[in-house]
């Protein structure tokens, strides 16, 4: 099947530059974009390209929308929010992304259980929006990798030899050199409404990015589905045995809280009892342990015992990788539980305004949220409208 090419993303920056009202719009007025990145794709000739312009084009044609190719993964359309298909009672958006993850399911079934669907698309309104619009299309445009571009080829698939491949760089290395090379921390800061932010704890995580130019070269994680699962797994083992290695007090000789991300399973290592044995009295004193929450879901029965456990070794509990969109579906109220970590994006604060209530009622249980993902100062505007003092990501790290 030949590729449908659409418009460059350069035409659309010029005319959301000139967007200023109905007549320069022609009655536009919200922008989705398309992002397939997390995908195992082959590069510019995979054929799902095909089939993905192919679904586009004709969403194109049933809601006369514009169309326009950003890179390689990522496309843009203009959407008249009055605009209906008179043989269907779905709105545009629905419809896409209903056309989307049938056309993921039927391309990369191994990957659909994994995916994030909130990266897939992502809705601006023109009308209030226009700015942040501009700047993900021109951030987007600007990414290496165009239609044509043969250089633009994704290494193999994961394998259980790369996994393997980890534990032993581990033990060659060493523990001490191998923190040292790869795991990695980033901050947490205490931001009340108009002081200056106070660091009171550090996440501690193995870098995937450092991984890839020394363990996994060649390899496109993208899309592993469960041996990406089996490799999250091992390296918890390596974070676990590692960080008693490093250097967790700040230069002034202060310690933070620490905290490490892991898998439910991982709590009942081999590697966290010795992780235990090494706290000695102080067991889990200072530690803080985040689980995802679709990972406390699927093994609820599980985390309650973890959550048990690490508690009453002194430790505390966070719940990870809460979207926007999943804030209330799991009662955080009915989890003993110290932390929750809710994952910022643009336009978070339209979607947390309709679960205030839930976010409310966790705070009044006595559940410290921290915004993590955090990009951009409106996250910190808009967390002190509702209570949240606790902050992390890239813009936080540049505070």
């Amino acid at each position: 099947m030949a590729r449908l090419t659409a418009p460059p993303g350069l035409e659309l920056i010029k005319r959301l530059k000139t967007m200023t009202g109905q007549k320069q719009s022609q009655g536009f007025d919200r922008l989705l974009v398309v992002s397939v990145g997390m995908l195992p794709l082959a590069g510019d000739d995979d054929p799902f390209w095909a089939v993905f312009d192919q679904m586009l084009w004709d969403f194109k044609a049933r809601y006369k929308t514009a169309l326009y190719e950003l890179s390689l993964p990522d496309r843009a359309i203009l959407l008249k929010s009055s605009a209906i298909a008179k043989d269907s009672t779905a709105s545009p958006v629905t419809d896409l992304n209903v056309r989307l993850l049938r056309l993921i399911r039927s391309c990369y079934p191994d990957s659909f259980l994994n995916l994030v669907h909130s990266r897939l698309v992502n809705e601006l309104n023109l009308t209030t929006e226009i700015k942040d619009a501009l700047a993900l299309v021109e951030g987007l445009e600007n990414r290496p990798g165009k239609t044509g571009d043969k250089k633009q080829k994704t290494g193999r698939r994961l394998e259980q030899q790369d996994i393997d491949k980890v534990a032993k760089v581990s033990r060659e290395l060493g523990l001490p050199e191998f923190s040292k090379a790869f795991i990695r921390s980033q901050k947490v800061l205490h931001i009340k409404p108009g002081a200056a932010g106070v660091h009171v704890m550090d996440e501690y995580f193995v870098a995937i990015d450092a991984l890839k130019s020394y363990v996994f070269k060649g390899v496109d994680m993208r899309g592993s589905g469960a041996l990406f699962d089996q490799l999250t797994l091992t390296l918890d083992t390596v974070l676990l045995n590692g960080f008693r290695t490093l250097k967790t007090n700040d230069d002034n000789g202060n310690s933070h809280l620490s905290t490490l991300n892991l898998n439910v399973e991982s709590v009942f290592s081999e590697s966290f009892r010795n992780f235990v044995d090494a706290g000695k009295d102080a067991a889990l004193t200072g530690m803080v342990f985040e689980f995802r929450q679709s990972d406390i879901v699927t093994r609820f029965d599980t985390f309650q015992v973890a959550c048990d456990w690490i508690h009453q070794l002194g430790g505390k509990i966070a719940v990870d990788a809460i979207f926007p969109e999943s804030v209330g579906l799991v009662n955080l109220t009915r989890l003993d539980v110290d932390y929750a970590k809710i994952f910022w994006r643009k336009g978070a604060g339209d979607v947390l305004d309709i679960f205030s209530a839930a976010i409310g009622a966790a705070q009044k249980k006595g559940i410290d949220i921290v915004f993590a993902r955090v990009d951009e100062d409106a996250a910190i505007k808009f967390g002190h409208k509702t209570g949240v003092e606790l902050y992390q990501g890239y813009h936080i790290d540049n505070l």
